[in-house]
């Protein structure tokens, strides 16, 4: 066999018009895109919870010290 038939043998059934660059960026940017969207959405997420608790010990102790007046 000569070495024109097994390149034609071993050659891929498309042609890829991507480069190498291309190939090895998209897939990084993604992840990277991915990992900083996940971890800002949690981040918002738990601040959302931690001022929501915080409000509501306020409101608790604001309640009991106006109870506490009240009773003067």
């Amino acid at each position: 066999m000569s070495i024109k038939r097994l390149n034609r043998f071993f050659r891929p059934k498309f042609e890829c018009s991507f480069s190498l660059t291309t190939v090895l960026s998209v897939p990084f940017l993604v992840q990277t895109f991915t990992a900083v969207s996940l971890v800002g959405y949690f981040s918002y997420h738990n601040g959302q919870m931690a001022v929501n608790n915080l409000a509501t010990q306020m409101r608790s102790e604001i309640s009991k010290r106006i109870d506490l007046i009240n009773l003067y």
